[in-house]
């Protein structure tokens, strides 16, 4: 439901307004604060960049995981159009664990430990047009992203952010990674990823989802140690995605297949000073966070990622290429074509 006042707003707009004039109204955009310092779901609004007071609920505060963004039943509270500004810190995706203290990821109610994996966010909703994107932003965005946040994922969870079906969506100024050098479903039993057993361990699928996605964009992200894929998107249209790196996943850093279904994307695609490295390896420490590069990567290299992407035209079933790929300065090291994939 939108907020109290957005409800005054349309509330003073009826009055002073003939019903019949009044079309449907979206509701107004809202910012909500995350910060490790925050309070809960019922402690704080989530309408303040401020920590929790310590005592009352209600307060002008902010809330102290993005899972507070979600209700009792795991859906989003937040509206399309929203933003979610998240201050500097980590965040555990993932069910609780009781047995760990203090709670690792709090408002985990509604998971299960049967289908843990489940237990992340939902697709994002879609903003009202391209000029109000849904938001979810890491402090500092618009400053260059010195210190971004990190969410990381654990206990299996299939991705951290989905943006199945979401269109009109900004990502930005965030950390994604979880926490074991693990590979799903490799041949080595040292290096296989835990998936009969729960606990799973701290590991996650893949980064990021993506499914019939259109108007989005990714800016200032490090998608980096999944087990599986990096990004994973199909049957996407008119995405820029810049000045991200996928390094360091288990199977492939940009993945365009979804598994037996038609991928085929439409529209422009536009990847601009990005690096994709050590994809197809168990990323088994922590890297030294690498500043996307602002110059030109080297040309044959460059070269080499726009073929790698056409290798593939239209995706599943097709014999041409409905849609543009645009990728200049880009870095691409010791990753294997696998690494880049575009259906």
């Amino acid at each position: 439901m939108c907020l109290f006042k957005r409800k005054i707003l349309l509330i003073f707009l009826l009055i002073f307004i003939p019903l019949s004039m009044v079309p449907a109204l979206p509701c107004l955009a809202v910012t909500y604060y995350v910060r490790p310092d925050g309070g809960a779901g019922d402690q704080c609004t989530g309408l303040a960049d401020a920590p929790y007071p310590g005592s009352g609920t209600d307060q002008a505060c902010a809330w102290s995981h993005p899972f507070w963004a979600l209700d009792g039943a795991g859906d989003w509270k937040i509206q399309g159009g929203d933003t979610l500004l998240i201050s500097q810190g980590t965040y555990r995706i993932g069910i609780d664990r009781p047995e760990t203290t203090p709670t690792e990821t709090p408002n985990t109610a509604w998971c299960d430990t049967g289908w843990p994996w489940e237990c992340t966010f939902p697709p994002l909703p879609s903003g009202p047009d391209p000029e109000h994107p849904t938001r979810i932003l890491g402090k500092g965005w618009d400053q260059g992203c010195p210190d971004p946040p990190e969410f990381w994922g654990s206990e299996r969870v299939w991705q951290v952010i989905s943006l199945e079906g979401t269109s009109n969506a900004k990502i930005a100024c965030l950390e994604l990674t979880d926490r074991s050098g693990c590979v799903e479903h490799h041949d080595n039993p040292q290096v296989r990823c835990e998936r009969d057993t729960y606990p799973y361990g701290d590991w996650a699928s893949d980064g990021i989802y993506a499914a019939d996605a259109s108007n989005i964009t990714l800016r200032n992200i490090n998608v980096h140690g999944f087990a599986s894929a990096g990004i994973r998107a199909g049957r996407i249209s008119e995405w820029t995605v810049e000045e991200v790196r996928i390094a360091g996943n288990g199977w492939v850093g940009w993945e365009g297949d979804l598994v037996d279904e038609d991928d085929a994307n439409s529209g422009d695609l536009v990847f601009r000073k990005w690096v994709v490295e050590w994809n197809g390896c168990a990323e088994t420490q922590r890297p030294i966070p690498v500043k996307v590069r602002k110059t030109a990567g080297p040309r044959p290299r460059a070269g080499m990622a726009t073929a790698w992407a056409r290798a593939r035209p239209g995706g599943s079933g097709s014999s041409r290429i409905p849609y543009s790929v645009t990728i200049p300065q880009t870095v691409l090291t010791c990753s294997t074509p696998a690494s880049l994939t575009v259906a």
